[in-house]
């Protein structure tokens, strides 16, 4: 995703396993991040660094259009809500689910941060799980295969 993806670059250092039984998915992350439980409106979890400089949400909402459409409709959605110029957009494969890679830019506090956005949909389900992760944009290359292997060990139980 985004060009670095390769969900087996940092395996050996994803060795802590979340599990959302109440969802039904799980995803391995940093031992020295963090992640909780964060139910709040479509938001399921928060997954963060130590340091707090990169952080990923997983969300979840309900569609029932062809998954193109609903991404398309999310990116504009998202350029608007969070004054975000969209830097790349990708087909990508997410443990044998197709899914979207998108990037974005914005600008917070005289600062530039990417933002990240996988979308991953659950067919049997109609659910749809969004990634949304961020960093300083100057952190891009150092965060960036991190984030995009903790989203390619995400299984649906």
């Amino acid at each position: 995703m985004f060009g670095l993806f390769n969900p087996n670059i940092f395996a050996a250092d994803l060795s802590t396993r979340f599990v959302d039984s109440e969802y039904g998915y799980s995803i391995n992350y940093p031992q020295n991040w963090n992640a909780k439980i964060n139910r709040s409106g479509m938001v399921l979890a928060d997954i963060n660094s130590q340091n707090n400089q990169a952080g990923l949400q997983i969300r979840i909402t309900e569609s029932d259009k062809p998954l193109g459409a609903f991404v398309e409709n999310y990116i504009e959605q998202f350029k608007q809500d969070m004054q975000a110029q969209l830097l790349t957009q990708e087909s990508i494969k997410i443990n044998k689910i197709q899914a979207y890679a998108i990037s974005f830019i914005a600008n917070r506090r005289g600062n530039d941060y990417m933002l990240l956005n996988y979308i991953v949909p659950d067919e049997q389900t109609g659910r749809v799980f969004i990634f949304q992760a961020g960093t300083p944009y100057i952190l891009r290359y150092e965060i960036l295969p991190v984030l995009d292997a903790i989203v390619g060990s995400f299984k649906l139980n």
